[in-house]
């Protein structure tokens, strides 16, 4: 098929360029900018690195406060907030509940666009975060240390997941949904995980795509390099239906609404649990116990970047969340860093 074209000379496409038009912010968004001190560039200049970034880490919720800003007695292992004590879940939800329990945390607008929209309050946030720590930690055994890899899309599932891992010290490795079972299981061995969290299905580009399917994959290809993944747990693109063609694996396999839900319907009950563990206390107890402070230098995120070269890496919670004070200067919200983190996903928040 033969397609019309014309020759449009650079003049004539840069008539309609706007990069460097200016758009000047009204007087009225500018008045209520969290950020209206001139003097901050002279607060953070060159002079004054690391200690400036007291300011920043100050306004964050610290279990013991930090020895030493920064070490940079070993480069490039820099070490910041030298015996402090944080955790990365209680300043992403706890800290906000006093004065914005009722607020949005999470707005979720979902694909296909015609399903409802989902508002996470910070009060939802931290109930769903806890009953989904109470999971993992004595439904699936996982402690701080241990290590879990995440592969799921963008979903209300996946910040609650992954606070919930930061809540435990349980470090997670989230990966794109839509790599592969194989670059899934590349990450399974490197992280070293014995439980893998996924989903079902999710849309993507207006399809239903099958998810689970990748799970096996990625746990056969894993245990070929020497790594058992103990466990796989199944959120449901719709909970109460699973939606993918993949059958669950017995005794591997677990669907989280499910095992969420029999916690909720027993509460204060004496039970076992869908993991074939120990019993599990009452979830409502989780809500009104406190995230356990973290060293400043424990990782809560594990990230193997891709390009021409891949580099596993950790990001300790206090120097991941040191980015908070900068951002919170711009936008107002931690929840947001969980993108610029590299989990890569937006949430909404204060």
């Amino acid at each position: 098929m033969s397609q019309n074209t014309a020759e449009v000379s650079e003049a004539e496409i840069a008539v309609h360029w706007q990069e460097e038009n200016y758009v000047n912010p009204p007087e009225r968004f500018v008045a209520q900018a969290n950020l209206t001190d001139k003097t901050v560039f002279d607060r953070f200049s060159l002079d004054n690195v690391p200690d400036c970034f007291k300011e920043y880490a100050n306004l964050l919720h610290w279990y013991r406060p930090w020895d030493i800003t920064l070490d940079a007695s070993n480069p490039p292992f820099w070490r910041w907030f030298v015996g402090g004590r944080i955790n990365a879940s209680y300043n992403c939800v706890d800290r906000h509940l006093a004065k914005y329990k009722n607020k949005t945390a999470i707005h979720f607008v979902p694909e296909p666009e015609h399903e409802a929209i989902q508002q996470v309050t910070y009060q939802e946030l931290y109930v769903r975060v806890n009953e989904v720590g109470a999971l993992l930690r004595d439904g699936c055994g996982l402690k701080k240390g241990d290590r879990v890899t995440l592969h799921m899309p963008m979903v209300p599932e996946l910040p609650i997941t992954m606070l919930a891992c930061a809540r435990l010290g349980v470090i997670h490795s989230q990966v794109f949904s839509g790599f592969s079972g194989k670059a899934t299981a590349d990450r399974i061995v490197d992280s070293e995980s014995r439980v893998l969290i996924t989903m079902d299905a999710y849309y993507r580009s207006g399809q239903l795509l099958d998810q689970k399917e990748k799970a096996d994959v990625a746990v056969s290809e894993a245990e070929k390099e020497g790594v058992k993944v103990e466990k796989v747990l199944v959120w449901q693109r719709y909970p109460g239906r699973y939606s993918s063609k993949t059958p669950l694996v017995e005794g591997r396999d677990f669907v989280m609404n499910e095992m969420l839900s029999a916690y909720r319907r027993r509460q204060g009950r004496p039970r076992g649990n869908a993991c074939g563990r120990s019993a599990v206390p009452d979830v409502h107890q989780w809500h009104h116990r406190k995230a356990e402070g973290m060293s400043a230098q424990h990782r809560w995120i594990s990230v193997l970047r891709c390009g021409n070269v891949e580099i596993y890496s950790g990001h300790p919670s206090g120097g991941c969340l040191l980015v908070h004070g900068r951002y919170w200067l711009d936008y107002g919200s931690l929840l947001h860093r969980l993108w610029a983190a590299g989990a890569r996903r937006v949430v909404s928040g204060v």
